[in-house]
């Protein structure tokens, strides 16, 4: 007899199929929920755009040059431009001129650029390109051409840019390398000989 009582108590349990209700409402909470993914793609073109757009909102009304002004300018210019290859710098107009307490040298090339904070008088653009490095860490540079307005001669120097003047819609992003805003060319008279 005892042999048959293990044997009726594995017959009970394994015969009952009658759940009890706690088991089936248990049952009845779990659903089976697939997994989703959302997949955003950034679109940034749609970025610089909507940043261009925003730029140009808080450009500066652009220096408008008098006759005399892009006459000077123009003068310069003329002289300005590098004479020979990238190894002749002694014999470079201008190859040194100091802005903002520096001391910047010319560049051959012009592959780094910057957005101004306002169209430039003479090239018409407000993005413009380096043309004078002023450290040994690359961080500072001028950009764009000299220019005469007002009594004294400008150029571009980079700064700090500030997302919080920028209202731009979303997305927003950037691909300039450097901002920049127009400063005083320190001891003029060399510009001309005069």
């Amino acid at each position: 007899m005892k042999k048959l009582i293990p044997l009726f108590l594995i017959f009970v349990f394994c015969s009952n199929n009658a759940a009890s209700p706690e088991l089936v409402e248990q049952n009845k909470a779990i659903e089976f929920q697939p997994a989703t993914t959302t997949t955003t793609t950034f679109d940034s073109d749609l970025a610089w755009d909507n940043f261009l757009s925003a730029w140009e909102k808080h450009l500066k009304d652009a220096p408008v040059l008098s006759n005399t002004e892009l006459s000077n300018t123009q003068e310069l210019l003329d002289i300005w431009e590098w004479d020979g290859d990238r190894s002749n710098t002694e014999n470079q107009y201008l190859f040194e001129i100091q802005v903002n307490g520096l001391t910047c040298t010319r560049l051959y090339n012009s592959m780094g650029w910057a957005l101004l904070d306002e169209v430039h008088p003479v090239e018409q653009e407000y993005d413009v390109h380096h043309t004078y490095k002023c450290d040994d860490k690359g961080d500072l540079y001028l950009f764009g051409s000299p220019f005469y307005y007002q009594g004294n001669w400008w150029i571009y120097h980079n700064i700090e840019f500030d997302w919080d003047v920028l209202e731009c819609d979303s997305p927003c992003g950037t691909r300039a390398q450097n901002y920049a805003t127009k400063f005083i060319i320190e001891f003029p008279t060399d510009l001309l000989n005069n």
